[in-house]
């Protein structure tokens, strides 16, 4: 046996001794007290189930020394479990014996495993009231001397090092299973109880060897060691937290400046700081920061709408610098929804539900427990600005994606521009039809238009379903360009073309089920997704949602599924604060843009505008220069302001009094196109070739 045990010999050893030294008192006047005792009350016996049972304070073991034994010798040394860490034992200091109070233990204890850079939980422990109610129950009776007096309580704690706990079966439930274990089955052990005749606590039945290393660099790897030492980084987070730092960020500077941390460490710091934010209700919070939000400047202005059952079901808000920018570019709105922006939480009564706009004092009593409704969706309208930036009007936190709370926020969006409301023209949104009808329904005056990302993203994911049958990768590729050419068909023409040769394809393929789907939900409706069909819109040249949704991916990096309602409210003004600094600090600049490629016409457009019109008109421009000789200009007989154009695939018409055209460009910019720049460029009109009365005053910086 001892050629098997290797390095557990000394612990066999010990045990050996032990016993010995005990065999000869069990016969003498230990054994005669065990002998009122044995099979009633002993110690080993006594397991509290009150207190027991978990991983911090156990069931307690009692070991009254003079009195109760161990029923096994006192040793808990067993032999090394399958997947002990190491055979090699390391012997360490016990602790002092002998100590006056539970007090001034733990105080103790805490330095002796700092020093000793030990962690050593509490395995089990024994209450002034399980041991005497275990005394009283012993089938043989009891001796007044065993039953503990008030105020000695706890009696005893078993300690043990933390890689000595038990192989036990797994408690997780699968949604995040854990099965492997670091398994030591380490034997250190130590009992501390109290000793009623010598009135102090004592140290005994200790076994201080560990069957892994201790060393300083093992000690620096326990959830117990780790964390910040440093004053100033600690306040350095703390003022990284309320900012929505990214948890990247914060590890990096922790790790910088020699921090024992993780990254569970980092995510337990962002934890503690939500929930000590969403410590109670969160209507509370989100009040407050409306209420702040209001006050920092007269022209924001926030809304909320509760629903039949008096919960919260809309939020809105606009800044000033919002509702600046809508006034400017009012012809077009991007609309859309995104998810886990937030997690709203509030508490449940049993006698009401508090809605946002009631005043939570915390004076009810009657409360049960917290309720949590995660992921608001946030519906964002968005505009343009003269720097070609998408440019947020309006945000609303939805419960649900419904008619009533899209209508709901449309309403407080039409409030706040009753003056410019009437010139929206067009609505960019992505393939939602409950959407796109209630859109219709409150600006009928609106085109409603569909992104053509998501056209084609979703005719492709449509094409793949298995309903409409097996294709070749080849045939979906041709099906998947025919989709394509549809969709950026430039007259009606090509797309005859293209729907002509769809249906040819689908056909030859197999694939019949496919053009029928089209045919019912998507030929009909072509005003809303087809380039031509869109062409005399003031649309901007915004033919999808790529603005908003790049705004919804800067936007995450601040928010997430895990915040509160208010910490989200927060940070949308934040993130609408910080773009204002930096609008208002583009326009303040002295100077003016130069270009070096410019020839004196465009560098006077751009003096006075932004590189971005700078940019379009510049295409314009060299376009109109290149084909100077192509285009043919016919004055109309009825009104002489009135040219038609014609040398291109199409004939179009302007004015020679404001310079407006009716093609794409001119409409949808407003800006001076190709025709305009031909026809005073050939004509030799006075002043410069590029009208600059044609250039809408919103671009003038």
């Amino acid at each position: 046996m001892s050629s098997d045990r290797g390095g557990r010999q000394p612990p066999q050893q010990a045990r050996q001794t032990r016993g010995g030294s005990r065999g000869g008192s069990r016969g003498g006047s230990r054994g005669g007290s065990r002998g009122g005792l044995r099979g009633d009350v002993d110690a080993d016996d006594m397991t509290a189930d009150d207190d027991g049972g978990d991983m911090g304070e156990g069931g307690d073991v009692a070991d009254e020394e003079e009195d109760v034994d161990d029923a096994e010798g006192s040793s808990d040394v067993d032999e090394p479990a399958e997947g002990s860490c190491s055979r090699e034992l390391v012997t360490v200091v016990g602790p002092e014996k002998v100590h006056a109070s539970w007090d001034a233990w733990v105080q103790y204890f805490t330095g002796y495993c700092e020093r000793t850079m030990q962690v050593l939980p509490v395995k089990e422990t024994m209450s002034r009231a399980e041991w005497n109610k275990r005394v009283l129950r012993s089938k043989k009776g009891y001796d007044d001397s065993l039953l503990l007096p008030e105020g000695i309580d706890p009696y005893q704690r078993t300690y043990i090092c933390t890689h000595g706990w038990k192989k036990r079966k797994s408690r997780e439930e699968g949604s995040r299973p854990r099965p492997y274990i670091r398994l030591t089955d380490c034997p250190f052990r130590f009992v501390i109880q109290w000793n009623v005749a010598k009135n102090s606590l004592q140290v005994k039945r200790g076994n201080f060897v560990h069957n892994h290393p201790v060393s300083a660099r093992a000690f620096a790897t326990y959830p117990s060691s780790r964390g910040l030492d440093s004053a100033t980084v600690s306040a350095r987070v703390e003022g990284m937290l309320p900012v929505g730092a990214r948890r990247s960020r914060i590890y990096d500077y922790l790790l910088e400046h020699d921090q024992n941390v993780l990254q569970v460490d980092v995510d337990n710091m962002v934890r503690a700081h939500t929930a000590s934010i969403v410590g109670g209700d969160d209507n509370e919070a989100t009040a407050r920061e409306l209420a702040g939000f209001a006050a920092a400047d007269k022209e924001n202005v926030s809304a909320v709408a509760d629903t039949a059952a008096g919960e919260t079901g809309v939020i809105s808000l606009a800044t000033a610098h919002m509702r600046r920018l809508y006034s400017r570019f009012s012809e077009l709105l991007l609309v859309d929804c995104t998810h886990k922006t937030n997690r709203y939480v509030y508490l449940y009564s049993s006698r009401i539900l508090p809605g946002f706009h009631q005043d939570f004092t915390g004076t009810n009593q009657n409360i049960l427990s917290f309720v949590y409704r995660y992921n608001y969706q946030l519906l964002t309208f968005m505009t343009m600005n003269e720097f070609g930036e998408g440019a947020v009007v309006q945000h609303s936190l939805l419960e649900a994606n419904g008619d009533w709370h899209m209508d709901k926020a449309i309403t407080h969006f039409k409030r706040l521009h009753l003056a410019r409301i009437k010139l929206l023209r067009v609505i960019m949104v992505d393939k939602d039809m409950n959407e796109i009808r209630v859109l219709e329904s409150n600006f009928p005056e609106a085109r409603v238009l569909i992104c053509h990302f998501h056209v084609i993203k979703y005719l492709k994911e449509m094409r793949s379903k298995p309903e409409f049958g097996k294709i070749s990768s080849y045939d979906a590729v041709q099906i998947d360009a025919c989709i394509h050419k549809l969709v950026y068909a430039d007259s009606d023409i090509s797309n005859e073309a293209a729907h002509f040769a769809l249906k040819g394809l689908c056909e030859r393929t197999g694939h019949s089920g496919f053009f029928d789907y089209f045919e019912k939900n998507w030929h009909e409706c072509q005003d809303r997704w087809v380039m031509h069909r869109r062409a005399d819109l003031p649309h901007f040249r915004n033919h999808t949602n790529n603005r908003l949704e790049s705004f919804f991916g800067k936007l995450k990096d601040g928010v997430d599924g895990s915040k509160s309602m208010a910490e989200c409210a927060k940070t949308l003004v934040a993130y609408d604060r910080r773009v204002e600094n930096e609008y208002r600090y583009r326009l303040a600049r002295i100077g003016q843009f130069v270009h070096s490629g410019y020839d004196e016409e465009m560098a006077n457009v751009l003096r006075f505008t932004t590189p971005y019109v700078a940019g379009k008109v510049a295409e314009e421009y060299a376009f109109a220069l290149d084909r100077l000789e192509t285009y043919t200009f016919l004055r109309d007989d009825e009104d002489g302001h009135i040219l038609h154009v014609d040398g291109g695939k199409k004939s179009y018409v302007f004015r020679d009094d404001d310079w407006r055209c009716d093609c794409e460009f001119s409409v949808s910019m407003r800006l001076p196109c190709r025709h305009v720049i031909a026809f005073r460029k050939n004509a030799s009109a006075e002043g410069p070739v590029i009208p600059w009365a044609s250039i809408d005053e919103r671009y003038v910086s």
